[in-house]
C-alpha cells in the first residue's frame, strides 16, 4: 500500500466528535508559589457524606495555604455554612499571620455565589475558580482532600469500636496530623512554616489506642480511679484528648491520661542478654504449700560485726512475763 508521507493530512472533524476525551491537566505545580503565607489559599468543599454524623455534620472542606502547605479542616452540617466558616477562618488567619489574604481559588459551584464574590470584592480578595467539570485545577485542595479521606478511613479500620458515624472525629483529626507531617516539597512539616518553629510531637499517641481517663469528680478511695476510652484525636483549642467511650457512647476532652498501645501490649527488649540468676536454693526445701525457698548465702558472704556499738544497744527489752500490746509501738 503506498503511503505518501511528505504532507500532514487535514484534520478530520468526525475523527475529533468520535475520539475526543478530557484534555489532559498537567501534573505539576504551574506558575510560581506565592512568596509569602495567604497570598493563595486553595479552598476545597466537598459532600454530602453518605452518613451523617453524630453531630450533623454532612460535608468537609479543606483549606490550603500555598506558601507553607498548611491545611485546615472544617465539617459542616449545610452546604451553606462554608462561607461563614470561611470568613471566620480568614479573620483569624490575618490576624495570626499579620498577612492579607491575595488570592482565593476554589471549585466552581460549590462557593462560586454572589455573596462569596461581594465578600471578596469588599476586602480586596482576588475570587479565581475552576472551569466547569475541572476540578484538578484545584489540585493542591483536591490532593490535601484526598489525604485527608484516605487517613480517615485508616483510623477508622483500625477502631471497630468506634461506630461509622463519629467519621467526622478522624476526618478532623486527620487534618490536624497533615499540618505535623513533613511534605515533600518543602522538606519540613507546614506547621514550622506556618508558626516559624518546630511542633513539638511529644503529644502525638496512636489514635484508636486504648486510654484511660481519670476520674476527677466524685471518686471514692473504694473505687476505680479511671475508666477505660479509645483515642480519637486532639483538642484543637486546649492541650487535651478527644476520647471517646464505647459503652456510654460520650465524646469528651481529658488531659489527665494514661495510654496503652500497641507497642505497650507487648513485652519488648529492656536488658538484651541480661539475665539476673537467684543464688542457689536448699534442694531438701519443701515447694509444696507454694511459697518461695530461701537461697542459702554463703557464710563467708556475710560479713559479722566484731562489736556492737552503745548508741545502737537497743533502748527497750521485754520481760519473759510481760504481755506486748499496740500501744507498745509508735502509731
Amino acid at each position: 500500500m503506498c503511503i505518501d508521507l511528505s504532507q500532514m493530512p487535514p484534520k478530520c472533524d468526525s475523527c475529533i466528535r468520535g475520539k475526543q476525551g478530557h484534555t489532559p491537566v498537567p501534573k505539576m505545580h504551574q506558575g510560581e508559589r506565592s512568596s509569602h503565607k495567604l497570598g493563595i489559599i486553595y479552598v476545597d468543599l466537598t459532600g454530602p457524606e453518605a452518613m451523617k454524623s453524630v453531630s450533623g455534620n454532612l460535608y468537609v472542606m479543606n483549606i490550603v495555604d500555598d506558601h507553607s502547605s498548611h491545611p485546615w479542616t472544617f465539617c459542616l452540617k449545610l452546604k451553606s455554612d462554608a462561607l461563614p466558616t470561611l470568613q471566620n477562618w480568614a479573620r483569624r488567619a490575618e490576624a495570626k499571620s499579620g498577612e492579607r489574604i491575595g488570592i482565593i481559588r476554589t471549585d466552581g459551584g460549590k462557593l462560586d455565589s454572589d455573596k462569596m464574590e461581594a465578600w471578596c470584592n469588599t476586602n480586596g480578595y482576588t475570587l479565581q475558580t475552576t472551569a466547569p467539570y475541572t476540578s484538578a485545577h484545584n489540585g493542591c485542595a483536591e490532593r490535601m482532600h484526598l489525604t485527608v479521606m484516605n487517613r480517615m478511613h485508616a483510623m477508622r479500620a483500625s477502631t471497630p469500636n468506634v461506630p461509622l458515624n463519629r467519621w467526622d472525629e478522624f476526618a478532623l483529626t486527620a487534618g490536624y496530623l497533615s499540618a505535623h507531617t513533613p511534605t515533600r516539597m518543602l522538606g519540613k512539616t507546614p506547621y514550622e512554616v506556618w508558626h516559624g518553629r518546630k511542633p513539638d510531637l511529644s503529644h502525638l499517641r496512636e489514635i484508636g489506642s486504648r486510654v484511660f481517663a481519670l476520674i476527677l469528680k466524685h471518686n471514692p478511695k473504694l473505687y476505680k480511679r479511671s475508666f477505660e476510652c479509645v483515642l480519637v484525636g486532639y483538642s484543637p483549642n486546649s492541650k487535651a484528648y478527644r476520647l471517646y467511650h464505647p459503652s456510654t457512647h460520650w465524646l469528651f476532652e481529658s488531659f489527665h491520661v494514661k495510654f496503652i498501645e500497641r507497642k505497650g501490649d507487648v513485652s519488648h527488649p529492656l536488658y538484651p542478654g541480661r539475665v539476673i540468676d537467684l543464688p542457689p536454693t536448699d534442694p531438701n526445701t519443701d515447694l509444696s504449700d507454694g511459697k518461695l525457698p530461701i537461697p542459702l548465702i554463703p557464710p563467708s558472704s556475710v560479713p559479722l560485726p566484731t562489736s556492737l556499738p552503745t548508741s545502737s544497744a537497743p533502748k527497750h527489752t521485754l520481760v519473759p512475763d510481760e504481755e506486748e500490746s499496740f500501744d507498745d509501738y509508735p502509731h
